[in-house]
């Protein structure tokens, strides 16, 4: 959750077409929760993202009951809410305002809002706001044979799930659901991106 505590706050976000396939999938098949819990999930995503659109257009008492049903996430705008919710919580029986989405609202909130597609920029991003070096590693420029310093070296974990939603091939209902369930998600995303391009 977002908390204006710290004096500064940085995070990272992921493209929610991606976001909402590796939830369905972590929750089927994963090591940790799938070989515990999978059997609760529908069979196929088509069912799960069927299911939470219909309980996002009916309302919040049904996804808590969703939730419950599938002892899993809730894909429902599910990025945004944690990172977009107020800074101080809002009194017993109030309805909490939504924060709006806007580049100034962002930047008041995050030092860095970076991107999971963009994994080591965002973690050079992180490292030279925090403190002020821009360490060779983060260096863009490019080396002698023209190549770009800066690369992932990291290892690529599979949790033992089929898709991580960046290897999925979506059908054009499967994102109509995804961006039904994560309309807000998509805004905060598009911001992030335009932001994230301005910072680095």
């Amino acid at each position: 959750h977002f908390s204006n505590v710290p004096q500064h706050v940085y995070s990272i976000i992921r493209d929610p077409r991606e976001h909402i396939v590796s939830a369905y999938f972590h929750c089927k098949e994963s090591k940790h929760h799938g070989k515990k819990l999978g059997h609760l999930m529908p069979d196929t995503l088509e069912e799960w993202l069927d299911a939470w659109v219909k309980t996002k257009r009916v309302g919040k008492a049904q996804a808590l009951k969703r939730m419950e049903e599938y002892r899993c996430y809730n894909p429902i705008n599910m990025q945004s809410s944690l990172l977009l919710s107020p800074a101080a919580p809002p009194s017993y029986g109030e309805e909490s305002a939504p924060v709006s989405i806007s580049k100034d609202t962002i930047t008041e909130r995050f030092d860095v809002l970076g991107l999971t597609s963009q994994m080591d920029k965002s973690l050079c991003l992180i490292f030279i706001r925090w403190t002020g070096i821009v360490p060779d590693r983060c260096n863009c420029s490019q080396n002698a044979e023209g190549k770009e310093v800066l690369a992932h070296h990291g290892a690529i974990h599979s949790h033992n799930v089929t898709n991580h939603g960046g290897t999925h091939e979506h059908t054009k209902e499967q994102l109509q659901a995804i961006e039904e369930l994560a309309d807000v998600d998509m805004k905060l995303y598009a911001v992030a991106e335009e932001l994230f391009a301005e910072q680095v």
